[in-house]
């Protein structure tokens, strides 16, 4: 998984209410502090929102769920900042390069940014854009519903090599959980830094302010750059961990295994100068603070950076999830159990039917498979959900890596629409049906080894951007050309053409 060292320290726990505190004084507090006698933490003593802060800090609350939302789905943070959010300047439409092509709402199908269409669709690799920085890579491939009314979604791909410096981004719109296909991520949240690498997914919510930066290849290096994709849940829910039913305490996704950001403070005020190259020096006039707001990219000025919270109390909170740590369950005895069984995260909607969800995160990690008399490859399927599916690393068991349509290597996402038929391809088929030959037996076999894959599983119908259908693949259908051939005995024979 993730082959570069985390830098980062990180608390455990889905779902838990997170109190954490630094010792670092910034300058503006320890100039005003008895050395001999400080404070023993930057969390009130008593309560959450204190008359007096002991550090003279401002309160804040940030909701994520509105106050009467059942206690177990309740979600909140208190932080504690050096100055408040709310001294920034009006916003103004920022005017992104991509601002026609990332997308927020999907139900006006005359928009000619969008094209439907129910055929299988599948994309080679994305390349990063030099010297763009990550939020204005963003490009839309398929969404369903609208922002306004908290009900969709959209799925993105991003391709940068220039960090937000002196920046922030917070999105209005919904939730972002980011899936790194090339290169690592360096994302400092108001609550702290978090490095996630190929092999993790990461996850920012509503309105929490936050940077990207390249990870580089081995260290810091931003000319290495980064890609991925980000799916975004216009939901006023948040990502749950699936229930277990009778699989029951254990197994999948361990709410242990996530990790919550410690906090790690600045205190920068603005205009700043700072060391250019030439030994010149630039002067910065001010920090900037983007959003998206109904599908627009806005952005204000303000005079300090919003990375000042030496402390916070809550459970909002991003998390990033190493998906090496998943447990995956199978069949033990015969037949193919349901892909549901991968899930890792899931967004339910009750509006689409019970057990439905909006949006699934499943995975498919390298399994030992020992079902007997049974097709061990994912099956021929027409759904009543949408499937993008996405290649982080090596080679999926139903799809060739190479093939005269381009392939599903690394970093490659195909998407099937609603009741759209799929399934393996023409090689991988055929390799299964001789599998027990070949092997000398039904005997158990390890699927997937070395590879990792990731699939964005919606009740909804997506709709794709023109953008996608004109740089999707062409020819993708062909890998399921030459089914002509019939099985005799249990291995597969040539038919006639």
């Amino acid at each position: 998984m993730p082959p570069q060292k985390d830098p980062y320290t990180y608390t455990t726990g889905f779902s838990n209410t997170h109190s954490l505190s630094t010792t670092r004084l910034p300058p503006s507090i320890a100039a005003k502090t008895d050395p001999e006698n400080p404070p023993p933490s930057f969390l009130p003593l008593r309560g959450n929102n204190p008359h007096t802060h002991p550090h003279n800090l401002f309160t804040e609350q940030l909701s994520g769920t509105s106050f009467t939302c059942p206690r177990h789905l309740n979600a909140r943070t208190w932080l504690y900042r050096i100055r408040p959010s709310v001294g920034h300047t009006p916003f103004v439409p920022a005017r992104l390069q991509n601002e026609n092509l990332l997308l927020s709402s999907f139900t006006n199908l005359g928009d000619e940014r969008l094209c439907a269409t129910p055929t299988q669709l599948r994309w080679s690799p994305f390349e990063a854009a030099k010297g763009a920085m990550w939020l204005e890579s963003l490009r839309t491939l398929a969404g369903a519903g609208e922002t306004q009314l908290k009900n969709g979604v959209a799925v993105h791909v991003y391709g940068f090599t220039r960090g937000m410096e002196h920046s922030a981004f917070y999105n209005s719109d919904g939730d972002l959980l980011f899936i790194p296909v090339k290169g690592a991520l360096k994302i400092r949240t108001e609550f702290g830094w978090f490095w996630v690498g190929v092999g993790e997914v990461f996850v920012v919510q509503r309105g929490v302010k936050f940077a990207v930066f390249p990870g580089g290849a081995g260290g810091d290096g931003e000319d290495v750059g980064a890609t991925g994709y980000v799916v975004e849940t216009f939901s006023g829910m948040h990502f749950q961990l699936p229930e277990l039913g009778p699989i029951g305490s254990n197994g999948l996704a361990d709410p242990k295994d996530f990790l919550f950001a410690t906090p790690d403070w600045e205190e920068v005020v603005y205009p700043l100068t700072v060391e250019g190259s030439s030994s010149t020096s630039i002067s910065i006039p001010s920090f900037t603070l983007y959003t998206k707001f109904l599908g627009q990219i806005h952005k204000a000025t303000q005079l300090h950076s919003c990375f000042d919270v030496p402390a916070y109390s809550g459970n909002y909170l991003p998390y990033k999830y190493p998906l090496e740590k998943f447990c995956p369950m199978g069949n033990t005895s015969f037949d193919h159990a349901d892909p549901s069984i991968f899930t890792v995260l899931t967004l339910p909607s009750p509006s689409l039917g019970a057990g439905t969800a909006l949006v699934d995160i499943a995975l498919f990690p390298p399994r030992w498979l020992c079902a007997e008399g049974t097709f061990r490859p994912p099956w021929f399927h027409r759904n009543v959900m949408s499937e993008l599916m996405i290649n982080i690393k090596g080679e999926y068991d139903a799809k060739s890596k190479n093939d005269e349509s381009g392939g599903f290597p690394e970093g490659a996402c195909s998407l099937h629409g609603m009741n759209a038929a799929h399934g393996p391809d023409v090689g991988s088929w055929r390799g299964e049906m001789g599998r027990v030959e070949r092997v000398g037996g039904d005997k158990p076999g390890k699927a997937g080894e070395g590879s990792l894959a990731v699939m964005v599983e919606t009740g909804v119908q997506l709709v794709t951007t023109r953008w996608a259908v004109e740089g999707a693949q062409t020819g993708y259908w062909r890998c399921w050309e030459g089914f002509e051939g019939v099985v005799e005995g249990g291995v597969w024979s040539e038919g006639k053409k």
